[in-house]
C-alpha cells in the first residue's frame, strides 16, 4: 500500500477550537481539532470528548475514559475536513478553522509554524493517546489527547505539559467557556426561550424580586442550578464534558 504521506511537505496546518486565556500570555498549542495538510490529503485529528457524538442519543451517561477514547486520527481529501465540525450542532457556535503562518508572521504557536514545508519522514500511534509526528530537520510533535484539559488536543514536542491545578472560568470566548452563564447556548422552559443561561437567571432573579423583595442567596443558587440542568439536558454534550471535568472550578 502506497503511503500518501511520507516523503510529503506540509502545505498548511489548520487548527480548531484553540485554547484561549485572557491578557497578554502566550497561546497554548491545545486544540479541539488540527489538520496537518499536504499536496492533496490532510493528517486530521480531532478531540474525541468534543465531537464524536453528533447524534444526543447516542451520548453515553458516564463520561468517556481514557481507556476506551483513542485520539481520533482520519484521512481525508484536503477540501473535506474544514466543513465537518462546523456540520456537528455542538460546534456551530465555534468559529471556523484558524490556519498557521509562517515565522515570523505567526509567532503565537512557534513549534507549529517551523514545521511548514517540513517533509514528513515517520509517524506512529505511541500509545492510544499520543500520536508522534516526525519531520526532517525538526523536532518531533507528540498529538496528545488531554480529557483532563476539556478534551484539548496537545500538540507539541514531547518534552512540553501544560497543567493547571483548578479549572478558571474567565468568559464564553476562553478556555472552558462553555461552563460560563454567557456562552451562547440557548434554553428553553416554562414555554419561554433564552439566548443563555445568564438570560435565564436575570428574569427568573427579576421575577422573584418582584414578588418579595431581594432572592435569598439559597433562592439564587437554586434558579442557578436549575439553568445549569436545563443547559445540560438541553445539550447532552455539555453535560458529557462537565462530567470529564477532574479540578476544581471557580468564576474568575
Amino acid at each position: 500500500m502506497i503511503n500518501p504521506f511520507l516523503g510529503k511537505r506540509v502545505t498548511a496546518i489548520s487548527v480548531f477550537e484553540p485554547w484561549l486565556e485572557p491578557g497578554p500570555v502566550p497561546k497554548l498549542p491545545l486544540f479541539g481539532a488540527i489538520a496537518f495538510e499536504f499536496e492533496d490529503v490532510a493528517l486530521f485529528f480531532r478531540s474525541p470528548l468534543r465531537y464524536q457524538f453528533g447524534n444526543p442519543k447516542r451520548i453515553p451517561k458516564q463520561a468517556p475514559s481514557k481507556s476506551c477514547l483513542p485520539i481520533r486520527c482520519d484521512l481525508e481529501q484536503l477540501a473535506w475536513h474544514k466543513g465537518l465540525l462546523t456540520e456537528l450542532g455542538m460546534a456551530r457556535r465555534l468559529s471556523g478553522w484558524a490556519v498557521i503562518q509562517a515565522a515570523p508572521l505567526e509567532m503565537s504557536y512557534p513549534a507549529l509554524a517551523r514545521l511548514l514545508d517540513a517533509e514528513l519522514v515517520s509517524y506512529c500511534f505511541l500509545s492510544r493517546q499520543r500520536f508522534e509526528l516526525c519531520f526532517a530537520g525538526c523536532e518531533s510533535v507528540l498529538v496528545t489527547y488531554r480529557e483532563d484539559l476539556d478534551g484539548a488536543l496537545q500538540v507539541a514536542p514531547a518534552a512540553w505539559m501544560h497543567t493547571i491545578h483548578e479549572v478558571v472560568i474567565h468568559g464564553p470566548e476562553y478556555a472552558f467557556g462553555w461552563l460560563h452563564d454567557q456562552a451562547r447556548y440557548p434554553i428553553h422552559a416554562d414555554g419561554r426561550h433564552w439566548s443563555d443561561n445568564d438570560a435565564f437567571i436575570r428574569e427568573k432573579l427579576w421575577l422573584a424580586g418582584r414578588r418579595g423583595g431581594s432572592p435569598s442567596a439559597a433562592a439564587t443558587a437554586r434558579i442557578r442550578q436549575r439553568a445549569w440542568r436545563l443547559k445540560a439536558n438541553q445539550h447532552p454534550h455539555l453535560a458529557v464534558r462537565l462530567r470529564a471535568i477532574c479540578y476544581p472550578v471557580r468564576l474568575a
